[in-house]
């Protein structure tokens, strides 16, 4: 039943319309406990068989075919113009998934925007009229991962770029170093992160299951971390000078009415 005098119909219509599946009457603060002692794992939901030894069984196949190749189907498939505005600086994004919110952000600072496909060779971004590149945000853990990140490196110190999350995990697979996969990801719109040399904190938006493995890149004199985690002191976020790049692990979010995030405006300053 609703009540609610702006409900234009039930909860159950909306998922039968939409083709969801929902659960109910579970302890939501039992298996969140769950969770959060033994980490992330897989669930299995079903309507039909209710035996658990063969619902377990259906869970451990279904990891030996789970799909990690999302990137290729969520890229564009072709060279693909947004926004054009002869007098905003001229921006390629390498799409792995790239959100709305984010174009919206660059088109506010008249930007123009150029999506190309996850698989673009380095050489032809250089080659490119453009003023820096975005490695957007996307699915972690991706077949594609190795090539992007091979791509990153040959374009690192030669164009400006701002890596986005997915990004940030990539530019440090170009710098050589490797990710650790967390036991609990980092999913929710409140995670707080500072600088190292700061006590003035922010709130994040964060979705990734994968951080920058910090002992592989200490050894990087060329790289600075500006940002960390303040619950867990990961890396949040990495600049160069020299390497010209900036490369976030939580989402550079409009803090709201049409504003930019400050990430975005640190960016076109090294584009220039």
């Amino acid at each position: 039943m609703y009540s609610n005098w702006q409900a234009e119909d039930s909860l159950v219509n909306f998922l039968k319309k939409e083709k969801i599946t929902a659960i109910g009457e579970v302890d939501t603060r039992t298996l969140a406990v769950k969770i959060r002692d033994e980490g992330e794992m897989l669930g299995i939901i079903s309507t039909k068989d209710t035996n658990k030894e063969v619902l377990l069984k259906k869970l451990r196949e279904s990891v030996k075919n789970i799909k990690r190749d999302f990137i290729k189907d969520i890229s564009v498939k072709k060279v693909t113009e947004v926004k054009k505005d002869s007098s905003g600086p001229n921006i390629a994004i390498l799409d792995l998934g790239i959100t709305n919110s984010f174009l919206k952000q660059l088109e506010t600072l008249g930007c123009n925007i150029t999506l190309l496909p996850y698989n673009t060779d380095a050489d032809d971004i250089i080659k490119m009229k453009i003023d820096g590149v975005i490695i957007s945000n996307g699915p972690e853990d991706d077949e594609a991962i190795p090539t992007i990140a091979k791509t990153t490196k040959a374009i690192l110190g030669k164009l400006p770029i701002l890596g986005i999350s997915t990004g940030n995990e990539i530019i440090a697979l170009a710098l050589r170093g490797t990710l650790k996969n967390m036991k609990m990801g980092h999913r929710g719109v409140n995670y707080p992160v500072k600088s190292p040399d700061s006590f003035k904190g922010e709130i994040t938006v964060q979705n990734h299951s994968f951080i920058v493995d910090e002992d592989s890149i200490k050894q990087r004199r060329d790289v600075d971390i500006t940002l960390r985690n303040v619950n867990d002191n990961s890396i949040e976020e990495m600049e160069s000078k020299s390497l010209k790049f900036i490369s976030t692990q939580y989402y550079p979010v409009s803090p709201g009415f049409d504003e930019v995030n400050e990430v975005f405006l640190r960016f076109l300053k090294i584009t220039k």
